[in-house]
């Protein structure tokens, strides 16, 4: 468990003092050499996410031309390219890691400052737990969150080029195909606090009532026959069923955090001033109410992953903000939160599979099992 903690706070650390370095000398060099550290760490990582052995099969069956079925084109093109130049098991994990978190973090790329302020939002409150899960999907989230700048920027044939690559990688991206003109029709759907935070109150309401839990039985029916069922892995679905039937201190310091996130918004949105900011902040709020609304479907929540994602990017802003209005005490509460998130994500590794093993200690993988069992 020591292992586990010293991996993902030095990591996080040391992301930190690069993007910091980063903004200092207003270069993205340093942001890369980050996330290229972070790639590094989380591809040579073992047995450490619900789909990793999944993965490692599939790229394995590619290497020695076996067949796979079901499988995105855009995945089955970067698997056969890996194999092609011999790289290995862990080479191809590093791929995975990095294409997201770059396309993720590339959206501040002219926003230096905010980077740092990214690291702790994505790090401290366990988005890497989703990063390492579902790859091919969470491929298609980052080319997701990086086609958002060119609706911001008014080029609908890049964003839709953007789209076109994630609908490759995961087939459930053509769900985002709609909010290029409904952006256009208005860039500010949630701009009244009061509001949201009325309709974040109701959704809270609503996971309880049965018969919306009817509603969302029958909507993961229809996701189950219409095709969408077998991208998610059986075991897991079981593991964050039970998790959501708990309502744990997790829950609650999660829920808590959305709030105070939703109750800056608009102070936010004013200190940003960015167009970008104010359409992402968009997908987040719909991510939130969708969750907690439709709660206890994994299939909904894998589709809300598109929106949830963005939670990462509406920290940092957040955060910058609260950092920069230090005659207030909004900076201390929110990390605390991210803090509170940390520390109960790696509090269940051994449950959600957060704890971290090499590749070269398989033995300690077997340890790992035991406590699972």
């Amino acid at each position: 468990m020591i292992q586990t903690i010293l991996v993902y706070s030095l990591l996080t650390i040391v992301m930190y003092i690069l993007c910091l370095k980063a903004e200092k000398e207003y270069s993205w060099k340093y942001v890369v050499c980050a996330l290229g550290i972070y790639s590094l760490v989380f591809g040579f990582r073992y047995g450490v996410g619900f789909d990793y052995f999944t993965y490692v099969d599939m790229y394995q069956d590619v290497i020695h031309n076996n067949p796979i079925k079901d499988v995105e084109i855009g995945y089955m093109w970067l698997m056969k390219v890996a194999s092609f130049f011999n790289i290995p098991v862990e080479g191809f994990m590093v791929i995975n890691s990095f294409i997201p978190i770059f396309f993720t973090f590339i959206v501040l790329k002219d926003d230096l400052s905010t980077c740092k302020f990214l690291v702790l939002s994505f790090m401290l409150t366990g988005i890497w737990l989703s990063y390492m899960n579902g790859l091919r999907q969470i491929i298609a989230v980052g080319f997701w969150l990086y086609s958002i700048k060119f609706i911001e920027e008014r080029k609908p044939i890049k964003h839709y080029l953007v789209l076109f690559l994630a609908v490759l990688f995961h087939q459930s991206a053509c769900i985002l195909l709609i909010f290029y003109p409904l952006i256009s029709y208005k860039k500010e759907w949630f701009q009244n606090v009061t509001i949201q935070m009325s309709i974040f109150f109701i959704s809270l309401i609503l996971m309880r009532l049965s018969f919306v839990q009817n509603i969302v039985s029958n909507i993961e029916y229809f996701l189950t026959i219409s095709g969408y069922g077998w991208y998610v892995d059986h075991a897991y679905s079981k593991i964050v069923q039970d998790e959501h039937i708990a309502l744990g201190v997790g829950f609650y310091i999660n829920l808590a955090r959305a709030a105070f996130l939703i109750y800056l918004s608009s102070s936010v949105k004013s200190w940003a001033n960015s167009d970008f900011f104010t359409i992402i902040y968009n997908f987040f709020f719909f991510g939130v109410i969708i969750r907690y609304s439709l709660w206890g479907s994994h299939l909904i929540d894998r589709l809300n992953w598109y929106f949830l994602m963005t939670s990462s990017i509406v920290g940092a802003y957040t955060l910058a903000y609260c950092y920069i209005n230090t005659r207030k005490y909004y900076f201390p509460i929110l990390f605390v939160f991210f803090i509170m998130t940390f520390v109960a994500t790696l509090y269940k590794a051994v449950g959600n599979t957060s704890f971290f093993v090499f590749t070269w200690q398989h033995e300690l993988y077997q340890i790992k099992n035991v406590l699972i069992h």
